[in-house]
């Protein structure tokens, strides 16, 4: 079992909706990250006993790009790569504010790169839910 540290105990926890999440916009553009949607955001914010903000923890949908197949017959025929414009140019209409990929095949890795995306160097976990979710 966790202990709680005796700080701890002037910590409170707040969850932010709407606006309210405008809160840690700061916190995300000095780290580089994508602003939130407020809409299908859920932010856990801690604060101390002086209502300082000295923490946040986020839930947030961001569409998943996949999976992806074409026949092997049309391997090298450009089909994929015809495939992902069409999807980028749907993201940028709908003005998706970022994509998640899983580049499992070195063609994919290349299309993804030749779209702009980039690889990422952190560990990603992923879990599965069952029918009472994660």
């Amino acid at each position: 079992m966790r202990t709680v540290p005796k700080q701890m105990l002037n910590v409170t926890f707040r969850w932010l909706e709407g606006d309210d999440i405008k809160q840690i916009e700061p916190r995300l553009a000095a780290r580089g990250w994508a602003s939130l949607n407020p809409q299908t955001s859920r932010v856990l914010a801690a604060y101390d006993e002086n209502d300082q903000l000295i923490g946040f923890n986020v839930c947030q949908l961001m569409p998943y790009l996949g999976p992806a197949e074409i026949d092997r017959e049309w391997y090298g025929s450009g089909l994929m790569e015809e495939m992902a414009d069409h999807m980028h140019e749907e993201l940028s209409l709908l003005r998706t504010r970022g994509v998640i990929l899983v580049a499992d095949n070195p063609i994919v890795a290349k299309v993804a790169a030749d779209h702009g995306m980039t690889k990422v160097d952190s560990p990603v976990f992923f879990k599965v839910g069952d029918e009472n979710g994660v």
